[in-house]
């Protein structure tokens, strides 16, 4: 119960992470190039108005100060000579001289346009106020204060003794302004004018398809992408709503697997699942500022498949795919393309039971990557893909596929559920264990081989993992290749037990599970057929040897003569159980008529319900009628009445 609490907790703590994660960088929604032509119709996807707030890189106004280069070389040359004086430095009789020249290239600088340095990098034009007039000038006819000045510096330190371009340096960076400043002010009132104001409606045409890319669509672009960040990134109800989804999505997925899966509902398996949705995330943002074609929900699709089932994958990838878009206007119709191959995948994992049938899962996958990929060369939203999308989308989906396979076994091994492609290639009569089994305890073998039939057809009946119970009754019993004659079914001589007391024949048999737990971990076997070789007789009690023991009048105790454990806990180890004890019981009988075949399957069952074997498994009374029944008519073809020859 504390484990299922454990579960719980996890599902608002991996909530709160992916939360998290949605604030790390977004791409642009439109990326274009000025002066190139548009190869697409360029649509808005949301209604845009200048608001408080707003940092436009593009639109700030700047002022060209003539005032402010007059005021600044009207006391230069004075200045200057006084602050040669204060350092001592001494020109001589060309004192006038470098003073006027210094003073005649700042002035032409100044004039020409000075601006901080800053303003020259990532910019090719900007607007300045010059008068009344607005004009888009080109930043590499301006020159950057510190560059001016360390030109001035170094031309004219030469002439003056000692550090003289430290010297002048430092003064010129004090005393130098920039010519050609931003205005705040006038940025605000130009946008806010009528005649300059931005305002885009949802659904309102950029630019159409083959158009040249100007300053003033590349202005209305950079608006779009800031505004879509912005609200994505800090308005209120987007946030609060966009965390309510991620909980809502996983709170589905968490009952469900409750509710319909509970067999997978552990802490290991829900833990796996939240690494993987995490992973996703982290990924797929990293991913999404290179091509959102890119993110590899394809890739925990391929792997939750095979280990929890079509409907667990189904839901999480559907999950997954809308929530990490949620909230991003433009991108509304990119799940749909990204589950056309998951729902390929899906469908044709139905027909893949063994590892060779890889290939058919690779071939659904790949084209539904192509459906899906055609439908991105064609804008069915405000996103457009282009060819190298395409390119990124196929390429990465299959390898992604093809990663998925590859480490499988991985997560089989961490989360304990094997693929019934693992369980099925297991089961193959040709592995070496069950090989050595029927070299070493033939009768075992055949008894094993009629468990698994058994076991099998129940499972399926009753809605259980058959493959499981299949390959769970060819192992079940391999820990008595240990010691294969001291159990009847492969004895054809002398029975050795005539030779041991009553308590250590017990031993013997008894000990035939442990053995088998042990060749089990020795050659590799999943964790599942383990434990079915493990709790496959529960705590049952050998009652023969204790009645026998008893009739001898030796003190004993109970313990003894009981398996130690652990009782099943799975419908699977319970269908091996019944299955076993059935066989064996059948086969000991020389005849049984159909009357007596049905009470003796209900008796052996009944038996094991009363001495609580059951109490860890989710086995219905009609489940139980159902094996009976399966047991019933299976028995009668295996133990018909022949003709005597």
């Amino acid at each position: 119960m504390r484990r299922r609490v454990y579960n719980w907790i996890l599902l608002p703590i991996i909530g709160i992470i992916l939360f998290f994660i949605t604030f790390l960088p977004l791409p642009d929604l439109f990326k274009l190039k000025m002066n190139t032509v548009c190869s697409y119709t360029l649509i808005s996807p949301i209604d845009v108005k200048l608001k408080d707030g707003f940092n436009y890189k593009y639109e700030k106004i700047y002022v060209y100060d003539l005032s402010r280069v007059e005021k600044i070389l009207s006391n230069l040359r004075d200045l200057l000579d006084q602050y040669l004086n204060i350092k001592g430095i001494d020109l001589g009789e060309n004192k006038e001289k470098i003073i006027r020249k210094i003073y005649e290239d700042i002035s032409y600088f100044l004039y020409q346009g000075v601006v901080e340095d800053s303003v020259l990098y990532n910019r090719k034009t900007i607007k300045v106020k010059v008068g009344d007039t607005l004009l888009n000038v080109d930043v590499n006819l301006l020159g950057g204060k510190r560059e001016v000045i360390k030109k001035i510096a170094d031309k004219y330190g030469k002439y003056l003794p000692g550090d003289g371009a430290g010297v002048l340096f430092s003064f010129l960076s004090y005393y130098i302004k920039p010519s050609v400043y931003y205005s705040p002010e006038l940025t605000r009132g130009y946008f806010l004018s009528s005649n300059h104001a931005i305002t885009i409606s949802k659904g309102e045409k950029i630019c159409d398809k083959g158009d040249r890319v100007s300053e003033d669509i590349i202005s209305k672009i950079n608006y779009i992408n800031k505004s879509i960040k912005r609200r994505y990134f800090s308005e209120p109800l987007s946030l609060i709503l966009r965390f309510l989804f991620i909980l809502t999505g996983m709170s589905i997925v968490w009952m469900y697997i409750y509710k319909r899966k509970n067999n997978i509902f552990t802490f290991t398996n829900m833990l796996t699942i939240g690494f993987f949705m995490i992973f996703i995330y982290i990924t797929g943002r990293f991913l999404f500022l290179f091509s959102p074609a890119a993110i590899p929900f394809v890739f925990i699709s391929t792997i939750f498949v095979f280990l929890y089932g079509v409907e667990i994958s189904f839901l999480i990838s559907l999950f997954l795919c809308y929530s990490f878009f949620w909230g991003i206007p433009g991108y509304e119709f990119i799940p749909f393309i990204f589950m056309i191959p998951i729902m390929a995948l899906l469908i044709v994992s139905f027909y893949v039971s063994e590892k060779k049938d890889i290939y058919k899962v690779i071939l659904a996958g790949f084209s539904g990557i192509v459906a899906s990929g055609l439908l991105m060369l064609k804008p069915l939203s405000q996103i457009h893909f282009g060819v190298m999308d395409f390119f990124y989308f196929s390429v990465s989906n299959l390898i992604y596929i093809t990663l998925g396979f590859i480490t499988l076994p991985t997560f089989e091994k961490i989360t304990g559920i094997y693929t019934s492609m693992t369980i099925i290639e297991i089961g193959n009569l040709n592995k070496p264990l069950l090989r050595e089994l029927s070299l070493k305890a033939h009768g075992t073998y055949h008894h094993s081989i009629l468990v698994g039939l058994l076991a099998e057809a129940a499972a399926r009946e009753i809605g259980a993992d058959f493959n499981l119970a299949r390959v769970g009754g060819y192992y079940h019993d391999i820990g008595k290749m240990k010691r294969p004659e001291y159990f009847i079914e492969n004895q054809t001589g002398m029975n050795p037990h005539k030779a041991l007391s009553y308590k250590m024949s017990a031993l013997v048999i008894i000990s035939h599970v442990k053995d088998g737990v042990e060749i089990g971990k020795k050659y590799g076997l999943p964790t599942p057929i383990i434990d079915i070789i493990a709790q496959h007789h529960g705590t049952t009690f050998l009652e023969s040897f204790y009645k026998k023991a008893i009739s001898e009048g030796k003190e004993i105790d109970e313990i003894d003569f009981r398996y130690p454990g652990p009782k099943p806990r799975t419908r699977e180890a319970a269908v091996v159980m019944i299955a076993d004890t059935v066989e064996a019981a059948i086969r000991a009988e020389k005849q049984l008529k159909p009357s007596r075949l049905i009470d003796v399957i209900s008796s052996l069952i009944k038996a094991k319900m009363d001495d609580g074997q059951f109490e860890y498994v989710d086995l219905t009374m009609s489940d139980i009628k159902k094996i009976q029944k399966v047991f019933f008519n299976m028995m009668i073809g295996l133990h018909h009445t022949r003709i005597p020859y």
